[in-house]
């Protein structure tokens, strides 16, 4: 055989071994990868678990949303939920990006962002555009002095994904509502907007301010937030839906204005400043059909208050004190038209001028009372009163009795009053619960009788708690 020949006839060998020898590597790869995968089985259980299960846990994994007013930093994190998800295996990364709730919150802290306006649009579209079609909660929180930074990329963000967005927070300087304005909606899905101006006394010849008409064209809108200097009137918005409005800083006449124009508000929460222009005269009666909670601080002498009628009113609670005779007038000129279905009131300061009569003739349906009363004159002719078998048509239906900040000295009246609720008829309910809260950082011996006394309620049903607010001594 010539040398040629031998040659092809051994590189012939050579290829025809490494092709065997690939076939036995493929077969041999194939086993590893079963083995591996029964393995990942048996060490991740979860990496074959249906997709669709994943995706739950996915969404069980999201960090609460953060409060706008509260301080959050580097938010969102890739530490945690939705980002992590793309950076553990291809498998979890598919997942996550193919659920779309796992995308529908976004937060952006500007101050944290190291970015030109560009990049952060492109941010945002990415991170919104894996949400599909779900509604979408947008918040954007800025710091003093940013010249409008991510002005650009917010316009866009509220042009863009107008359709769909069902909230929207933003905490920012006056600059970037300025620059946000000219855009009307519509916003078919909104249904809660909070606003924060937080630099506003900072900001060097802040004008008067009045955003008109941003968000006027959002039927659903249901929930308003106003804080940190931003008030109801600086906004333009839509009243048909309004349900809910909670602002931190409200003048007298914003007050009044939203309780008259908004037909369906139920709950307010606000506190009244001395800022406004009492524009009402004192003919003028202002009703709001539906409010059914109202819970305000009257940092004023707050006239105006004697001009609403609320009778659906249902929740009162108030914050601060109302000792002022000419205020405490006004006050009861108010529950004179708006509390005879009140069944829920409470006052988180002394009343001095508080009358046990208030509760006889003003708020007969009470269901729960919480005050803070510390004349032993008062809780004695209030306990008095509430000794069922004495006045048994005096707060019938009862349930819950709180009094904060104060002790007592009129033992036997209390007891008295309290055994004779822990029983009803068809025409009365029973009082469930009874809390007498101490003063902040004052220590009381309860002596072994009048402890005794209060473990007897308990054993006939009544919950009692009596002690610091944090710890019950009973």
């Amino acid at each position: 055989m010539s040398v040629h020949a031998d040659l092809r006839a051994r590189l012939a060998e050579a290829d025809a071994s490494i092709v065997e020898l690939k076939s036995r590597l493929t077969a041999v790869e194939a086993v590893r990868q079963q083995l591996q995968s029964q393995l990942d089985g048996i060490v991740y259980p979860v990496a074959n678990l249906p997709p669709e299960i994943t995706s739950n846990i996915f969404l069980r994994c999201l960090p609460p949303s953060p409060e706008l007013n509260k301080p959050v930093k580097g938010y969102p994190r890739m530490s945690q939920a939705p980002l992590i998800f793309l950076r553990i295996c291809k498998l979890w990364r598919d997942i996550a990006l193919s659920t779309p709730r796992l995308w529908v919150d976004l937060l952006l802290s500007l101050e944290e962002l190291e970015m030109d306006e560009d990049e952060l649009e492109r941010r945002i579209a990415d991170w919104f555009g894996r949400a599909g079609t779900c509604p979408l909660s947008f918040s954007v929180r800025g710091w003093m002095g940013m010249d409008a930074f991510g002005s650009d990329a917010i316009s866009a963000t509220l042009r863009s994904y107008a359709p769909h967005l069902q909230s929207i927070c933003l905490q920012l300087e006056t600059a970037h509502f300025e620059a946000i304005e000219d855009f009307t909606g519509p916003f078919p899905m909104l249904e809660n907007l909070a606003v924060a101006l937080p630099f506003l006394d900072e900001e060097a010849d802040s004008p008067m301010l009045n955003f008109q008409p941003t968000f006027s064209n959002a039927p659903r809108l249901s929930q308003l937030s106003f804080t940190e200097e931003a008030t109801p009137t600086m906004f333009s918005y839509s009243f048909d839906a309004l349900s809910k409005v909670t602002c931190e800083s409200c003048p007298p006449d914003d007050f009044l204005f939203l309780v008259e124009c908004a037909s369906f508000l139920g709950e307010f929460e606000c506190t009244i400043e001395e800022d406004g222009m009492y524009e009402y005269s004192d003919s003028d009666v202002i009703t709001g059909d539906h409010l059914h909670t109202l819970h305000f601080m009257p940092n004023c002498y707050f006239h105006s208050l004697q001009l609403l009628r609320l009778p659906a009113l249902r929740n009162l609670r108030l914050s601060e004190d109302i000792d002022n005779p000419d205020e405490n007038h006004d006050f009861l000129a108010f529950l004179a038209h708006s509390s005879a279905s009140l069944r829920s009131f409470s006052a988180e300061r002394e009343i001095t001028t508080l009358t046990v009569d208030w509760f006889a003739t003003s708020m007969p349906g009470l269901t729960e009372l919480d005050l803070c009363q510390e004349d032993d004159d008062f809780l004695l002719e209030f306990f008095t009163m509430l000794d069922r078998a004495q006045n048994p048509g005096f707060l019938p239906h009862l349930q819950s009795l709180t009094f904060r900040d104060c002790t007592f000295s009129i033992e036997a009246p209390m007891f008295s009053a309290l055994s004779s609720r822990t029983t009803a008829d068809d025409q009365s309910s029973i009082l469930e619960s009874f809390r007498q809260i101490w003063p902040k950082g004052e220590y009381m011996v309860l002596e072994d009788a009048t402890a005794a006394s209060f473990r007897g309620l308990v054993e006939r049903g009544m919950k009692i708690h009596v002690g610091p607010a944090h710890r019950s001594r009973i």
